[in-house]
């Protein structure tokens, strides 16, 4: 992965660029974490 960009200082968040997709079992997971 390549960083892209970030926003804010406390809760920062990261943006990346994937140089292969996530596995879509992976990619919920994540999604459901990150709620």
């Amino acid at each position: 992965m390549d960083y892209v960009q970030h926003k804010g200082e406390k809760l920062i968040a990261i943006t990346w660029k994937l140089h292969r997709a996530m596995p879509a079992d992976v990619y919920a997971i994540a999604a459901a974490v990150a709620q």
